[in-house]
């Protein structure tokens, strides 16, 4: 049974999740915000109900749909880091591969992010309670927020090496041109003189 406090609790923390989610990925979890407005959906009931029995069941509606509220929140933060993960490595494929481009520090910072994708996966019913489920998905967040950083300080660096070394490929480009010609210079001018043209 869940008391009136103790919803206020998890309505807070849902509140709060969703503001940090929010700030995080620059966009609203709909999904979420609907579970805390049917929250206080059935809080309102709760307050106008005088029988006992159903005011503890309005209670017990209001608490389920925070608890809703709070996964919701985590999971979109969760998937907007994963995205955001993804479109580096995809963005950076090519240099992430090369050990001299710190691939094997990316590559663990990649595989972290696929364990944490699996949190997801997990039936909520599964674990030991929602303060259980809570610890996973701080737990989770962090390690992405912590390589989403990581990642973020790593692509100006990126960024420079890809420049550097297209600047490289070019110049090389330029260098066996400028050879290629040389050598068909030569060849007409032997031919010329050879030939009498």
């Amino acid at each position: 049974m869940y008391t009136a406090e103790h919803v206020e609790q998890l309505f807070t923390l849902a509140e709060r999740n969703i503001k940090r989610s929010e700030i995080l990925s620059t966009e609203l979890s709909v999904p979420a915000i609907n579970q805390l407005r049917y929250a206080g959906h059935h809080l309102s009931k709760y307050i106008s109900e005088s029988d006992e029995d159903k005011r503890n069941e309005e209670l017990s509606r209001a608490a389920q749909h925070c608890q809703k509220a709070i996964r919701d929140s985590y999971e979109i933060s969760v998937l907007y880091l994963l995205e955001q993960i993804s479109s580096f490595r995809s963005e950076y494929s090519s240099l992430t591969k090369n050990k001299k481009f710190d691939g094997d520090e990316i590559s663990r910072l990649f595989a972290q992010a696929q364990e944490a994708k699996q949190i997801l996966l997990e039936d909520p019913k599964d674990t030991a309670g929602l303060e259980s489920l809570i610890n996973k998905y701080e737990t989770v967040l962090e390690q992405l927020e912590e390589t989403h950083k990581r990642l973020f300080i790593m692509h100006p660096i990126l960024n420079e090496r890809e420049s550097r070394r297209r600047l490289d490929r070019l110049n090389s480009l330029k260098n066996y041109s400028a050879i290629i010609v040389g050598i068909v210079s030569l060849a007409v001018a032997v031919f010329s003189i050879i030939g009498g043209w």
